[in-house]
């Protein structure tokens, strides 16, 4: 039973990441349940971090940082006049790492992995079976398939042109947050979900996805250990300088397409609209200390306002400015040292892949993300102990 509920677990925050179904918030139910039942069977042990040596100092000051962005976000939101309620909606998913944790950390490590990777696999078979659904129906059948799932985040509908005419567009929001699941399904054992996975990512033309996991599933089998330490520490010296990096291109990209924009409802359009209407509302106060979660500006890429936008990263400059960023930057350098001191190399490809592709998906600071920084804590605390 605990397993199923494991397999629900992960499949429910993939299918249903937006939260329009609502198996996600039973979801958050089960894990609060099974969290504090850990916490209240094991308390003694983990009081006195039993099984634990000690705790690296570099875990510490991720937790730290962690916590402070958290802060920092809260303190955003109150300056700039947000209610508590429109502002927990964006950071409660952050602070639910704490709880990912326990409940991971109650399964055993096999059981764990298993579990992990049945979620992922249900997932991309959804995918799939939407797909050859779509493509086997007639048309007008499928455009209704569309229609009812178009409640959900994500695009369905029939590409127009293109090699393939009428070839079915299935992409759920979470479809390529997949990438770093296909990893960790390959690196303990799960081969044959992992060539599922990405076949279901070859049929939603994640082109993206594809190569970022073929390439760490190529680093994690063919290259030496220390090799794989390198690469590792060339990601956290990435991660050390991501956000004046992402700073100076946001600019580039305004300077650039701000007096020639035109409207089109083209993926890369719409989101070149987005940095220009976010930089545009740069002032010397909101560029270090941000608008604040659960603020609302006007983007040019979809005409309208909103409060949240597809490039996380660009988002985040604008809820929580320069002060923010780097907190939580920091706090994933500090975290992929943790992950690199122990030699979780795979581990670190995992979360670094998740980060890549927030680029063009709104899931770096949902419950996904804290979903997957709970399992690869639950994981590496289990390799320490053994």
């Amino acid at each position: 039973m605990k397993f199923f509920l494991l397999v629900f677990t992960i499949f429910s925050f993939f299918i249903d990441s937006g939260g329009p179904i609502g198996i996600r918030n039973l979801s958050l139910i089960i894990v609060v349940m099974y969290a504090f039942a850990y916490i209240y069977k094991n308390i003694y042990d983990i009081s006195r971090f039993k099984g634990v040596k000690k705790i690296a100092k570099s875990y510490i000051f991720f937790s730290i940082f962690y916590l402070s962005f958290i802060l920092f976000g809260f303190l955003s939101a109150s300056i700039n006049q947000i209610s508590f309620g429109d502002a927990i909606k964006w950071l409660l998913p952050l602070l639910f790492y704490f709880v990912f944790l326990f409940y991971f950390s109650s399964f055993k490590f096999e059981v764990l992995t298993k579990g992990i990777s049945l979620g992922s696999f249900c997932f991309a078979f959804v995918i799939l079976a939407v797909f050859f659904t779509a493509v086997l129906v007639p048309i007008p059948v499928g455009k209704a398939l569309f229609e009812f799932l178009s409640f959900m985040p994500g695009w369905f509908y029939y590409r127009q042109g293109g090699a393939v005419p009428n070839y079915p567009n299935i992409y759920f929001q979470a479809t390529l947050c997949l990438t770093s699941f296909s990893i960790m399904s390959y690196i303990y054992g799960y081969k044959k979900i992992t060539i599922f996975i990405l076949l279901s990512l070859a049929f939603s033309l994640s082109r993206t996805g594809i190569f970022i996991a073929i390439t760490f599933i190529v680093f994690y089998s063919f290259f030496s250990y220390e090799f794989q330490k390198r690469i590792s520490n060339l990601i956290q010296f990435i991660f050390f300088f991501m956000v004046p990096m992402i700073l100076i291109i946001e600019f580039v990209i305004f300077l650039q397409f701000q007096d020639g924009y035109v409207h089109s409802y083209n993926g890369l359009n719409i989101r070149i609209g987005h940095v220009i209407s976010a930089v545009s509302e740069w002032d010397g106060f909101n560029v270090l200390f941000g608008s604040g979660p659960g603020s609302y500006f006007f983007s040019i890429g979809v005409e309208k306002f909103v409060d949240n936008i597809e490039v996380s990263q660009v988002e985040m400059l604008r809820k929580y400015g320069l002060i923010g960023s780097l907190l939580f930057h920091l706090s994933l350098v500090f975290y992929l040292k943790w992950l690199t001191d122990y030699q979780q190399y795979a581990l670190v490809f995992v979360v670094f892949s998740f980060y890549i592709v927030s680029f063009t998906n709104p899931v770096l600071t949902t419950f996904l993300f804290s979903m997957l920084l709970g399992i690869t804590t639950a994981i590496t605390i289990k390799g320490i102990k053994r």
